[in-house]
């Protein structure tokens, strides 16, 4: 969807500055109307359909007829003032992405009943897991996630190991965790969630939208299986993102099946030893029994992504094709960086 955004203030050059930053980091997904009198934005809110309006804390709407469905927040001077009569506010000297974000937030408290406007293509969704620990899927995932970030920034990287952390590999601005995610699925109006959620994810300077890690590993816990399929539908309906890449444990909990479920493509993550193997042999042996039960296809796409090899190395395999060798190990920034570079990430779309 496109967020169709009015900024009315009284300083001209602030008002062009801000549509100049809005077209370079937001032309996609942002199309904005500019106004310095009260007079000529009201006149405009309904012809050009706006959704939400921030004005300069100098025009007083408070008593102005908004058209039915379009949010207001006030442009202030300050980072300390966070309402204005009865509006939240956001501070006019923000980088752009906060004041975009707090559009957002606006939006999603407004928006009518029924689908969003667009109807743009659904993200891919490949969830990263491995039957055994220690064989460095959090890397991996992550990697994957800055690759498609790099590429065409619009892939969200989503931690949903225990005790995942997205912030040893990502890093951004916020304040919103996983664990305000999952309140919002569970508080917020089911319309509201494909604007709200991604309102709450942080950028990387590499272009990949992460979610900072739930407050408390306990939390992950409190996720079922309906949150867990809103989770998912909700981002990858969103309009925002291309590629959304999820770390996930495996295990048989609903909120875990259901989003392997959903997942256009599985890798696993092995480290190549007999015992992994094993192990990843059973993980599909239970997934195809609860695939009998539900009689539907739970498992799609499968891959391997073959890590920490006895020699060294470490080898992607997609289905049948085996990688190149890169030296890999532990989870850190530049480790991340340096997998993302591998081909092999595009090969797990051929078939999708």
């Amino acid at each position: 969807m496109i967020l169709r955004l009015a900024l009315l203030d009284p300083d001209a050059r602030y008002l062009e500055k801000m549509s100049t930053l809005f077209a370079s980091k937001h032309a996609a997904d942002a199309a904005v109307f500019t106004f310095t009198s009260l007079e000529s934005a009201l006149s405009s809110l309904s012809n050009q359909s706006i959704d939400v309006i921030l004005a300069g804390d100098q025009f007083d709407l408070s008593k102005a007829l908004l058209p039915s469905g379009c949010g207001l927040a006030y442009l202030v001077d300050s980072t300390d003032t966070l309402e204005l009569r009865g509006k939240p506010c956001v501070c006019r000297f923000q980088r752009v992405e906060r004041i975009y974000k707090t559009a957002l937030e606006v939006y999603s408290k407004n928006v009518p009943e029924g689908m969003l406007r667009g109807g743009s293509e659904k993200a891919k969704i490949v969830s990263f897991l491995s039957p055994s620990g220690g064989t460095g899927v959090s890397a991996a995932s992550a990697a994957c996630a800055m690759h498609f970030g790099l590429k065409d920034q619009s892939s969200l990287f989503l931690s949903l190991d225990q005790f995942g952390m997205a912030e040893s590999a990502f890093f951004g601005e916020g304040s919103k965790t996983l664990s305000d995610v999952l309140f919002a699925l569970k508080s917020s109006k089911r319309e509201s969630l494909p604007v709200l959620l991604p309102s709450m994810a942080r950028l990387d300077e590499s272009g990949t939208s992460f979610f900072a890690s739930f407050e408390t590993a306990l939390d992950l816990a409190e996720m079922g299986k309906d949150d867990a399929a809103l989770l998912i539908e909700s981002l990858a309906g969103c309009g925002r993102y291309k590629h959304i890449i999820t770390d996930l444990s495996l295990s048989l909990t609903p909120a875990a099946l259901e989003i392997i479920r959903l997942s256009d493509a599985c890798v696993f993550v092995l480290d190549g030893t007999e015992k992994s193997l094993r192990k990843l042999d059973r993980a599909l042996e239970a997934l195809s029994v609860l695939s009998e039960r539900m009689k539907e296809h739970i498992l799609k796409q499968p891959a391997a992504f073959y890590n920490m090899f006895p020699f060294g190395g470490m080898k992607s395999q997609v289905l049948r094709d085996l990688g190149e060798q890169i030296p890999i190990s532990g989870i850190r920034r530049q480790i991340v960086e340096y997998m993302s570079a591998h081909p092999a990430f595009e090969g797990i779309w051929r078939d999708a």
